[in-house]
């Protein structure tokens, strides 16, 4: 099992979604911004999901914008799309989150 952790921003409100076996599960993503040899910043996006109830209630308390720390097990799914292309999807199932700062917090507090 591969354990990682995220500081970043979260790209999109979490969206909560109906799992293939039927599960809940919220699906988010968490930018991280780092800069290159030359000072050229980059960003790179995490895929995360949770399926943990008391990780799905605390996500969907996030908003777009929110300073976020997220870890959990790193995973690649392998899948196939329509085209018959073999595809894989890195993403991070989340067991631990916590909102460090809130983009907006007078919005954020009304949300709650």
């Amino acid at each position: 099992m591969r354990q990682m952790t995220v500081l970043g921003t979260l790209g999109s409100d979490p969206e909560s979604r109906t799992g293939s076996s039927g599960e809940q599960i919220v699906i988010f993503c968490v930018a991280t911004r780092h800069f290159d040899k030359s000072g050229v910043p980059h960003t790179d996006w995490t895929r995360c999901i949770a399926i943990d109830v008391s990780v799905r209630n605390q996500i969907l308390k996030a908003k777009k914008g929110d300073s976020v720390f997220v870890q959990g097990e790193f995973i690649n799914r392998r899948w196939t799309d329509k085209g018959g292309n073999p595809q894989i999807t890195s993403e991070l199932t989340a067991s631990k989150f916590k909102i460090m700062s809130c983009a907006t917090p007078v919005e954020h507090a009304m949300s709650v």
